[in-house]
């Protein structure tokens, strides 16, 4: 399994800091076995395989609530379970801070920070309850994507370790001595899991609300509205939000001392990239306005006379089936494109990647299975959409392509929580009628 890792910043395990030296001691007359007993005979159980998990590049990164993957708790959707975390710290007594929390950005990173920055206004019981809170948060995340569940599953009887140097509560800490409570709470997670797989079929799975229904009095809440944890504990969910990812690293990310900064990377550009898909020039048509166009990087080009010189645009889209040739006829009336367009392309290639992967379910499941890798367009010759030949460039069709994954995520915990997700196709398309002459 992973081996040992220390890493400069925590990717889960500091999310507790604020609390971390807090832990209430041990009362040394509790009447507890201590931990290590001296005088047994019997023999010494096996040890267990360990796993530890913390850094980016273990192989279980997705056990820390830094993983991408979107949660649904009460009808709102979390972009991670350390956005939900941080949140719950406020839910009961300081709703809209929560609620910032939650919005405030995509990165969980980022919700750390701002639950600290008003660590004033946490709820006053939250050292007694933050265990009940992270059953319910992990809870959340690995019933709601099956390929989370699957994979915590797969780790057998094996101990699971938060590989933290920077909490020892959470984590196991510098000297390797913490609580662990992170791991802990998933081995817990993972007990409830299988019992809940053994009793299918049964009259009903009630283990499985012990978690939610100790939660839901701690936060004072009605649990037939707690629309999450009845859905989510009342049995055995088989919702698939995204795959597992494949990546290659860049080259020497792995050695790096600030490796922890980087995400895995995904390249694309060339016809033999694993993700050459992922480009406009990709064959795969779609649908804009009734019309087809062969490629994304036609509807794109056409998108540049469409509103002012219809004729042209629709020249481009039948020109050819080629990509390039679409691409080569624009810069051919370069002084006829709209005037605004530098200003709205971004938004433009938006539309143009939205009914590529929404059109076609093969692309969106590729897009979606690249958990959180950065994508970058791997192109030496455009240093806006792709990296440039130096590497240094703004890459902003990888950057779409994340928005769209994002959304797309959404919109599978939504579908799966039974809300009722309106076609977005639909949905763009009025807004584009709606919006043609802004555009």
């Amino acid at each position: 399994m992973a081996s040992r890792k220390r890493d400069i910043f925590s990717s889960a395990g500091i999310k507790d800091a604020l609390f971390g030296n807090q832990i209430e001691a041990q009362d040394a007359d509790s009447g507890k076995l201590p931990k290590h007993p001296t005088h047994s005979r019997s023999p010494s159980p096996m040890p267990r395989e360990r796993i530890y998990f913390y850094n980016r590049e273990d192989p279980y990164y997705s056990f820390t609530n830094f993983y991408p993957s979107p949660i649904k708790h009460e009808g709102k959707i979390y972009p991670t379970s350390e956005h939900l975390f941080q949140s719950l710290k406020f839910l009961r007594d300081n709703p809209e801070i929560a609620e910032y929390i939650r919005k405030f950005s995509d990165n969980p990173r980022d919700a750390f920070n701002e639950a600290h920055r008003h660590n004033d206004k946490v709820r006053s019981d939250w050292l007694r309850i933050r265990i009940d809170m992270m059953d319910l948060v992990i809870g959340h995340k690995f019933r709601q994507h099956k390929h989370l569940k699957d994979e915590l599953q797969s780790t057998g009887d094996a101990e699971l370790f938060e590989d933290s140097p920077y909490d020892a509560y959470w984590g196991i800490g510098r000297d390797g001595t913490g609580e662990n409570q992170l791991g802990k709470a998933l081995e817990r997670l993972r007990t409830t899991l299988r019992e809940e797989e053994a009793a299918k079929g049964a009259k009903g799975v009630g283990e499985g609300t012990k978690g939610a229904n100790e939660a839901n009095r701690a936060m004072r809440l009605n649990p037939r509205d707690n629309i999450g944890w009845n859905k989510h504990h009342g049995g055995v969910e088989d919702v698939v939000a995204g795959k597992p990812y494949t990546h290659r690293l860049e080259p020497g990310s792995g050695s790096s001392k600030d490796s922890h900064l980087r995400r895995p990377r995904i390249f694309f550009y060339n016809r033999e990239d694993p993700h050459y898909t992922f480009t406009n020039f990709y064959p795969s048509p779609i649908k804009h306005e009734g019309k087809i166009y062969p490629t994304s990087e036609h509807l794109f080009q056409s998108l540049k006379f469409l509103r002012d010189n219809p004729k042209l645009a629709e020249h481009i889209r039948k020109s050819s089936d080629d990509p390039r040739d679409a691409f080569n006829e624009t810069h051919r009336y370069n002084d006829q494109v709209r005037s605004d367009w530098l200003q709205i392309r971004n938004e433009m290639m938006d539309i143009a990647l939205s009914h590529k992967f929404r059109q076609h379910k093969h692309l969106r499941d590729e897009l979606l299975s690249t958990g959180n890798a950065e994508l970058i367009e791997d192109s030496p010759y455009d240093a806006y959409w792709g990296n440039g030949k130096n590497g240094m460039g703004e890459n902003q069709l990888g950057k779409a392509l994340e928005r769209l994954r994002f959304k797309l995520s959404e919109e599978e915990v939504k579908r799966y929580a039974g809300e009722v997700v309106e076609d977005p196709e639909d949905i763009g398309n009025r807004r584009w009628q709606e919006n043609r002459k802004k555009l």
